[in-house]
């Protein structure tokens, strides 16, 4: 009995998720922008590009898209409905980590993020590295990368807030330049992050899963500026992008959910794990 936990956690610690968060991604419009780092995923991976980041009106704001997300169950579990957090019950956001450490796998994350209530009120706890970047200039994709090519940890989620800026500020729209301008410099990043997986020392005896998606869209206002909440098919529809070796997606999957990412990254370490808990999302892939 202790081999085999001992073999388990060796096949775990083989196996690392990078997951990246573009903060209020249209799925429409990351199609029609120039991606050539995120169109290889794609190529060589599997793309949804309908994915719902709600039902049952579950506001389509970074506090709760963000929980629903890391969670991998809606807001009538998590509590949280807005980005401040009101009357939310702590004990009701459980992340991705703490079920894989009641799973007794030794997973280490680290978060590198553009958001601070990612840290300071979704995770809650002290992680095996945190990082808070408030500069649109870059600065998250710099330490991240060094992080990336340095850390010991097992999975590395990185949120990227340029795109939700410039929908605030010019309109999440399909024809909005500025909005397609942040996403093609994000696409830019996803392609130091990639690339820098593949400079590890160690790159040849892991096995990576890239997981790309967001937490809600965004629609163009009525004059200036663009804004989210509601539930049109521009706020709510997400992408997610998965990327690895061996990875299938799993036939039938139908319509997919911002909550189907947790159990997707159980699946990936451990496949008996997605029924062990009460996740509303189901694993997209399997090996």
């Amino acid at each position: 009995m202790i081999l085999i936990i001992f073999l388990n956690m060796m096949l775990a610690s083989s196996k690392k998720v990078l997951l990246i968060g573009i903060d209020g991604c249209r799925p429409d419009v990351l199609k029609i922008a120039n991606t050539p780092n995120i169109d290889k995923l794609i190529n060589n991976g599997i793309f949804f590009d309908n994915a719902l980041s709600s039902i049952n009106n579950q506001p389509t704001r970074s506090g709760p898209g963000w929980t629903s997300l890391l969670t991998g169950v809606w807001f009538d579990k998590h509590s949280v409905k807005d980005n401040l957090f009101k009357n939310v019950d702590n004990s009701k956001i459980v992340t991705f980590d703490e079920l894989l450490t009641k799973s007794s796998l030794n997973i280490k994350t680290s978060v590198l993020t553009m958001w601070n209530p990612i840290i300071t009120k979704i995770f809650d706890k002290e992680l095996f590295f945190t990082s808070h970047v408030d500069t649109y200039d870059g600065s998250i994709i710099s330490e991240s990368k060094e992080h990336i090519l340095n850390t010991k940890s097992d999975i590395i989620f990185v949120h990227i807030d340029n795109a939700d800026l410039a929908g605030h500020l010019y309109g999440y729209s399909i024809e909005g330049k500025k909005y397609i301008n942040a996403i093609e410099e994000i696409d830019s990043y996803v392609g130091t992050l990639t690339q820098s997986l593949k400079l590890r020392k160690e790159y040849k005896n892991e096995e990576w899963l890239i997981i790309i998606s967001s937490d809600h869209g965004g629609r163009k206002k009525f004059l200036l500026g663009g804004t989210h909440g509601g539930q049109t098919d521009e706020e709510i529809l997400i992408p997610i992008i998965l990327y690895g070796k061996n990875i299938n997606r799993i036939h039938n999957t139908g319509q997919t959910y911002i909550v189907d990412i947790v159990p997707t990254i159980l699946s990936f370490f451990d496949s008996k794990l997605v029924n062990k808990f009460n996740l509303d999302g189901k694993a997209l892939i399997e090996f």
